[in-house]
């Protein structure tokens, strides 16, 4: 049986809050717009499976299970153990089960389906769980039905007692009628309060600090020595990731197409920027190195990636590679974009970006590109050399300020001793 979680992460994208997510791995399998279209689109996929799913509070509601093979499949859902406030009838109508059989309304849910076309398929569901995680479900008494049994217990009890008990017959020495006394049992059904202990699952993180996501960011909107910084750190990224193939990547002319465009993009900016850096030598001479190593790696690309007209384009065709923290990534999404002071920068508007955007800690980084000079010696360009400049301003200014009061101060003396304030060490 799978393991999934159907988690409601609005920071993370608001066009499609709603992703599911394997707990032990950090790629999103998809991306939609409301639970119901995500848990639907993922039955219809037939796996067993055990999928926790959140409220739009982000809080646990429930546990969700699907078990069988073919037609026979059987739904269970439990909402009692979590602290969602969820109202079970609810949440089956809207996975389109049955309350009183438990089965699932085939034909209300196909025709549901047909109506979720607008999501993102991130993974290839196919080989996105992992192999060897294999979840084996422990259903558990619920509290009333612990309860139920204890009482029946208690009943039986009382029947083995009522079972024991003699049954008394006496004789008066009188001619009288013979009067059999039959001692009477009543059976008294006993109401016992059982305290059940409630198991709440409690998810607890203790923040030292609020925590800072990554957040978009269009190059464009950024100063131009900012641009060159972010085209430099993308470079040397672009750079890494040609290294991760070891063969051709044969895909749909759409997935190729996809590809070609983030690149495209990234020479773009370039080529915009080179009009704004006109007056700065400095600057100009390191964005032709930059362009270097970008045209470079296009070229790599080139032979990398090609295309045959008869593969079509679905997640299974797509262009992965494995990184090197041993995640599977898809190449076009990690081309759109760079990770760079706290920001997710990519190529385009925000509103024109077709991926998702990594639910990451921000931390700032030192990163140090380099670039060779074809007519001179290999150029180090420290990317954060700017800002280093910046700090190392204040201690100018400190030194010069201290020398400057430190005279003033010796004036000052020398002209109280002149007019005879301060006394002389030796008096005459």
């Amino acid at each position: 049986m799978k393991r999934l979680l159907c988690l409601f992460k609005p920071v993370q994208n608001k066009t499609y809050p709603w992703v599911l997510r394997h707990p032990k791995v950090k790629d999103e399998l998809a991306r939609f717009k409301t639970r119901k279209d995500a848990m639907n689109w993922f039955l219809s996929l037939g796996y067993e499976c055990a999928t926790w799913f959140q409220t739009d509070q982000k809080v646990f509601g429930g546990i969700f299970i699907s078990e069988g093979k073919d037609n026979n499949w059987s739904f269970e859902i439990n909402v009692d153990k979590f602290d969602g406030n969820v109202v079970e009838k609810e949440v089956l109508e809207e996975f389109f089960v049955n309350v009183e059989t438990g089965l699932r309304k085939s034909q209300e849910a196909e025709k549901f389906l047909k109506t979720v076309t607008d999501f993102k398929v991130v993974s290839d569901h196919k080989t996105y769980f992992p192999v060897d995680d294999e979840f084996v479900i422990e259903r558990k008494k619920s509290a009333k039905d612990l309860e139920i049994e204890k009482l029946r217990e208690l009943n039986e009890q009382l029947e083995k007692q009522a079972n024991k008990q003699p049954v008394v017959i006496t004789e008066t020495k009188t001619e009288a009628p013979r009067v059999v006394e039959v001692e009477k049992v009543v059976e008294k059904v006993v109401e016992k309060v059982v305290e059940v202990e409630k198991v709440v699952e409690v998810e607890k993180v203790v923040y030292k600090k609020e925590r800072e996501v990554v957040k978009f960011a269009f190059i464009g909107h950024l100063e131009p020595l900012k641009q060159l910084e972010v085209l430099a750190v993308y470079s040397a990224k672009v750079e890494k990731i040609s290294t991760r193939f070891t063969e051709k990547q044969v895909t749909s002319p759409e997935e190729l197409a996809r590809v070609k465009k983030q690149l495209e993009l990234v020479l773009t900016a370039a080529e915009a920027l080179k009009k704004l850096l006109m007056n700065n030598e400095k600057a100009t001479n390191l964005l032709k190195l930059i362009s270097i190593s970008l045209a470079k790696s296009v070229e790599k690309f080139a032979q990398i990636v090609v295309a045959r007209t008869d593969i079509k384009f679905t997640p299974e065709t797509f262009v992965y590679f494995v990184k090197t923290t041993g995640e599977k990534a898809l190449l076009a999404q990690e081309l759109s974009f760079v990770l760079f002071d706290k920001k997710h920068v990519a190529f385009l508007p925000e509103t024109e970006y077709q991926f998702a955007i990594y639910e990451a800690e921000a931390k700032l980084e030192t990163h140090l590109v380099v670039f060779a000079d074809e007519k001179s010696a290999p150029v180090a360009a420290a990317v954060e050399s700017l800002e280093a400049t910046k700090k190392r301003f204040p201690y100018l200014f400190w030194t010069t300020f201290l020398l400057t009061l430190s005279l003033t101060i010796l004036f000052l003396l020398v002209i109280l001793l002149w007019v005879g304030e301060i006394p002389p060490l030796y008096p005459k």
